[in-house]
Formats: structure tokens, sequence, C-alpha cells
């Protein structure tokens, strides 16, 4: 098997379409740019006075709690990770920050839910704004680091890779291809609403690879790959195919200045050598 369901956006006779589109959602249902749900109220009050510019904190707010206080409060949705680690891992995506007496509160938003979260409030802390996602207005056009579908997949085309261009369910672009015999999707965030959707302008983009195991993969064994491996991410999940365990690496293309096509190449090789140690990891073959 391949691809086991990703972000919402396995096994090699599905067909490509059908597999895309699952892992499109499983990666949002894991938290992977999460949609926030509207019109669901906060499970505390919201803000009086401290805590002014939280709305600018787009990631777990790690910064901003007392080092050890994270503390899990409750969840609206099946938990496929220890309750603890949606509250304290530093990358997922959160909204309604707010500060009650001494504790800070957030959400963790999903598609089909959320969780959600506190901490000691770390008095004086200076909130920062988080990284690019997709409810960030956006990108002005004709900025020459962007990258767009068109480039990638025309680099990827150069390089002797398939791909083919679709639209996600958000209206984003999203480009699925196979590197070594296995699929990979590629989803773009921070993207212009309007014009063809190859040419649309993103902040950024994110390479995803998952595989459906036969047995969970140890926390232990995949923390361990990633502290002992930059830039990308691996994790396990639960989905309705069964055990999977992921790789994903999210690039930035904005404010960097530099040529989209290089950029690409160079994360696509990273990201390439990366998951054969991975798919080693895991046994998988």
């Amino acid at each position: 098997m391949q691809i086991s369901s990703a972000p919402t956006r396995a096994a090699t006779t599905v067909l490509a379409a059908a597999l895309f589109a699952a892992m499109a959602g499983a990666a949002h249902a894991e938290g992977i740019n999460p949609t926030p749900q509207p019109g669901t109220p906060p499970a505390t009050p919201p803000a009086t006075s401290p805590g002014e510019g939280l709305d600018s904190v787009k990631k777990t707010p790690n910064h901003l709690c007392q080092p050890g206080s994270n503390k899990f409060i409750a969840a609206t949705r099946p938990l496929s990770l220890p309750s603890q680690r949606y509250c304290s891992d530093a990358d997922w995506n959160v909204r309604d920050l707010r500060v009650q007496g001494a504790s800070l509160f957030w959400r963790v938003p999903f598609t089909n839910g959320h969780v959600d979260c506190s901490c000691t409030y770390a008095a004086g802390a200076t909130p920062t704004p988080g990284p690019s996602t997709k409810d960030e207005p956006p990108p002005a056009d004709g900025a020459g680091d962007r990258v767009t579908a068109g480039i990638v997949a025309r680099e990827l085309r150069a390089m002797g890779y398939p791909a083919e261009v679709s639209t996600a369910s958000d209206g984003d672009p999203r480009v699925a291809t196979t590197v070594d015999n296995y699929k990979w999707a590629i989803f773009f965030y921070g993207c212009a609403k309007q014009g063809d959707l190859e040419q649309r302008s993103c902040l950024s983009l994110q390479f995803f690879s998952g595989y459906t195991v036969s047995q969970p993969v140890s926390s232990f064994t995949m923390n361990k790959f990633n502290a002992e491996n930059r830039y990308i991410r691996v994790y396990s999940a639960q989905t309705d195919s069964g055990q999977a365990a992921r790789i994903s690496m999210d690039v930035m293309f904005a404010g960097t200045g530099a040529d989209p096509a290089k950029n690409f190449r160079a994360h696509l090789n990273m990201m390439k050598h990366q998951t054969a140690e991975f798919r080693k990891l895991i046994n998988f073959k």
C-alpha cells in the first residue's frame, strides 16, 4: 500500500483521484491547517483587558505559557493522539486565544470539531505572529518569490515526475505526483483566490506522503526520527483504512527572495531523501 488518507484537505489499487481526495480530508482531521468552525462559542469567557494582541497568534502559544503548565480541557472530536499533545505540540493551528485571571485559553479547530486547551499565562510575554495559514489574506499578485501550482507542475515534469493539478476542498490548488513509485500530494497555502488555478500565487506549500501500516509506529520511534532529521515531520494516525504513518514538509516561499523554481527543487530533493529514510524506519515495502 502507499498513501494513507491525508490532510481534509490506502492501497495501491485505489484510484489516484479518490486517494488524494481522501488524503486532503485526513490532513485537516489531524490539524494540518484545520478549517475553523464558524459560529462555535468559546468554551470560556473572552479576555477583558489582559492579553491584547493575542489575535496575531496562529500556533500553539507555548511562548505565552509558563513551562509545563499546558493542559487539555475538552474535545468535541475523536482524538488519534494523546490529548496533551494537542495542547503542547508547537505546530497546531489555534484560535480564540483569551486570558481569564491567571490562565490563557485557546482552541485547536478541526473540520469535525475542536480541542480546548489552557495554560498558566506568563504575564508580560509578548505575542508573536505565527506562520502563514489558509485564513490569512491572499498575497498580492506579482511577488517574484511566491509559488504557484503551475511552477510546481512544470518543475515536476522537467524532473521526470508526473503532475496533476486539481482544486482542493477549500478552493486552493493541489498537485498530485508520484515519486519513487509512491503517491505524494502537494498542498498550497495562503493563495490568491481569483484567476487561473495554476497561476494563483501562494505563500507556502506542503509536501505530504502517507503509508498504511499493519502496526502503529511507536511515538518513541517517531520522536527520535523527528529529533534526528530537520525540516520534515513524521507522525502516526488512526484512519478509516487502519494505522497510518505520515511524513510532511512545509516550505515558505513568500518573503524569502528565492527563485520559487529553485526553492521547490531543493526541497523536493530533501523530501525525497527523507521520505526514503522514513520508509526504511517503518519497514514499508
